[in-house]
């Protein structure tokens, strides 16, 4: 039988993996890990790595980080066929995905074309960086009537002030794009002690700030996730 599997697997701890994504793990007999660049190092690899047997094969494919329809368009077909070129020669493969398939993930541009081709696809989902970074802190994401929105920062925080004008609560995803633009609009909000910075989170490396001065160049990792809480001040 052929089937891509699709794998949350969480945001860094390899015991936040889900017992279904592991029970996967452990029969597929090919995996495929996201790259944003070729030799790039797959963290989502490494963290399932204890769960994937020594015998299996591991390709990596490229979605190079860039906005060009034309690029994406021949980068998608072009791991579409390789995807199924996979599963013609072995059957069941798992695409890897950083915590959930369904937010921000590679994964779900291929998922449609995928089904296109009539192509079975079943997607596990995983722990989100936001879910761990609120069990991290011991902190609510959203209690009683409050509302919650994810926004992906953006260059110049351009969205940043209209999503914290919806929301009560609002985790910040892809932090490292412009973290300069977000201490801006926090300190012009008054939001100066009501928001939370983790990189890493559940990794070992984790760190936890509440620092606004730590929102400047070059100090924010790749991997790393806000949370604003508009009432309620941290420290």
């Amino acid at each position: 039988m052929k089937k891509l599997y699709g794998i949350g697997v969480g945001p860094g701890d390899p015991e936040l993996i889900t017992i279904k994504g592991v029970n996967v793990l452990k029969k597929v007999s090919a995996i495929v890990t996201p790259q944003g660049k070729k030799g790039e190092e797959s963290i989502a690899l490494t963290i399932a790595k204890p769960y994937i047997r020594e015998d299996v094969h591991v390709e990596s494919l490229v979605f190079p980080m860039t906005r060009d329809p034309e690029a994406l368009e021949l980068t998608w077909e072009d791991n579409r066929k390789r995807i199924e070129n996979l599963l013609d020669n072995y059957g069941e493969v798992a695409f890897l995905t950083l915590g959930d398939p369904s937010v921000f993930s590679t994964y779900m541009y291929m998922v449609p074309r995928l089904l296109e081709k009539n192509i079975s696809v079943e997607t596990i989902p995983g722990i989100t960086a936001f879910s761990a970074l609120g069990s991290a802190i011991n902190k609510s994401l959203t209690l009683d009537t409050e509302s919650l929105g994810v926004y992906p920062m953006q260059k110049k925080g351009e969205g940043l002030r209209s999503a914290l004008s919806i929301f009560d609560n609002l985790v910040v995803m892809k932090v490292s794009t412009d973290p300069e633009a977000i201490q801006e609009v926090l300190k012009e909000q008054g939001l100066e002690r009501n928001f939370v910075l983790i990189s890493h989170v559940s990794q070992r490396e984790q760190n936890i700030s509440y620092d606004i001065s730590k929102l400047s160049k070059g100090q924010v990792p790749y991997l790393s996730t806000m949370l604003i809480k508009k009432k309620e001040v941290f420290q």
